[in-house]
């Protein structure tokens, strides 16, 4: 799903958007908080991946230690 909403995006693609998709599409299930970009968050917000997976994610790193601390 997160490579379908990428190729539905009108902006051209960077090698990194690669690198991204195989981590994330790894990560996502397995890890209760994932930190990625902006970007890449948008889509994984934008498909509703992590709420299926339970999986929090955030694009800045001063955020986990209230994340952390919410548990």
């Amino acid at each position: 799903m997160l490579k379908h909403s990428l190729h539905h995006d009108k902006r051209h693609w960077k090698v990194n958007d690669v690198f991204d998709i195989a981590a994330l599409t790894v990560a996502l299930p397995y890890c209760d908080v994932v930190c990625t970009d902006k970007g890449m968050r948008h889509h994984i917000d934008k498909t509703g991946i992590a709420q299926r997976l339970q999986t929090s994610v955030i694009d800045n790193l001063h955020d986990l230690p209230a994340l952390i601390d919410s548990d």
